[in-house]
């Protein structure tokens, strides 16, 4: 999944992408494997369009989104591979920051509400977890949500 939010971001144009993220891109090397890149899928079927055409165009895009999804795990995600073509800091950083937007993204369609907080605060939180024998910050939280409710008089309700 993350070698697909890379492909959404870096699109077309993996050779401008490349450069912004420091890689010599002059060098015969980075060139051939960026038209790997572009070639994924192999080439475009021809627009005409006989029975079966949208079908086959959709199969050829398929074919290409994994080819490229493919490409750029080897050369830009994977920190131990040994078709790199970016730094293995940057491939860890990057790899990283997508798995967070993956991350986020599937929060938000699960409904989950995000809160950013700083060390100390996670800290105080992994370590009440830790002494009620949670699993983690979020069950933490919703214990003292539970706890504030029940005392309250109201019903938990964690998300609210």
């Amino acid at each position: 999944m993350a070698a697909m939010l890379l492909q959404q971001e870096v699109g077309d144009d993996c050779f401008a992408w490349l450069a912004k993220a420091g890689v010599a891109t002059r060098h015969a090397g980075v060139l051939r494997r960026v038209g790997q890149y572009r070639e994924a899928g192999g080439p475009e079927p021809v627009l005409v369009f006989p029975p079966g055409f949208p079908a086959r165009r959709a199969e050829w895009r398929g074919c290409r989104s994994a080819a490229q999804a493919d490409w750029l795990t080897r050369h830009v995600l994977n920190p131990h591979s040994p078709d790199l073509l970016v730094s293995e800091k940057f491939a860890a950083a990057t790899r990283a920051r997508l798995l967070a937007k993956l991350r986020d993204e599937v929060r938000r369609a699960a409904d989950f509400r995000t809160i950013r907080i700083d060390a100390e605060t996670a800290g105080w939180l992994d370590a009440l977890a830790r002494h009620n024998g949670l699993g983690s910050r979020s069950e933490a939280v919703e214990m003292m949500v539970r706890v504030v409710m029940e005392a309250s008089g109201g019903k938990a309700a964690a998300k609210d």
